[in-house]
């Protein structure tokens, strides 16, 4: 190359060297940022109506992913998304409310929810801040093993809970 093409070059990259640079750094602070929240983050749609009166069909939710990885624990009243069960043939993930924690059985009767606790104790839940209709049927859960959770949509009267 002869001296006159590297002085050419040479001028371009002072002109145009900064703006590439800024260009480049741009990039690399918008590809972290779009990992950051991928990882972070994720967004569902909601399908079906179980979780009515608060979430409604064709909402989208963020889901944050971090949450219960990070030393935080699901507690009752959260709500969650998780991949259903094999033998219920879903191909869609869930979303349900946090009703029963490991160790604890779960009793319906005639609407009223009630958990019995390991201890003895006996709570019955105030669900008047999201279900509208309480539950038709009677039910009773066995224990809750640890590392799972008993989860319920909020229009229980037509969710396939």
């Amino acid at each position: 190359m002869n001296k006159e093409k590297l002085d050419r070059a040479a001028a371009w990259m002072r002109r145009h060297g900064t703006v590439l640079r800024e260009i480049a750094i741009t990039l690399a602070i918008a590809l972290l940022v779009y990992t950051g929240i991928s990882i972070t983050l994720q967004n569902a749609e909601v399908i079906g109506e179980s979780m009515e009166p608060n979430l409604h069909p064709g909402e989208r939710v963020f889901i944050n992913k971090l949450a219960y990885r990070l030393g935080g624990t699901p507690r009752r009243g959260d709500i969650v998304v998780f991949e259903p069960p094999p033998e219920v043939g879903a191909t869609n993930d869930y979303v349900k409310r946090i009703i029963g924690l490991p160790g604890e059985r779960v009793e319906i009767k005639s609407g009223v929810v009630t958990i019995h606790r390991p201890d003895g104790e006996m709570i019955t839940l105030d669900e008047s801040d999201y279900v509208v209709d309480p539950a038709a049927n009677d039910y009773r859960s066995g224990v809750i093993p640890e590392g799972h959770y008993f989860v319920m949509g909020d229009n229980r009267n037509n969710s396939g809970d």
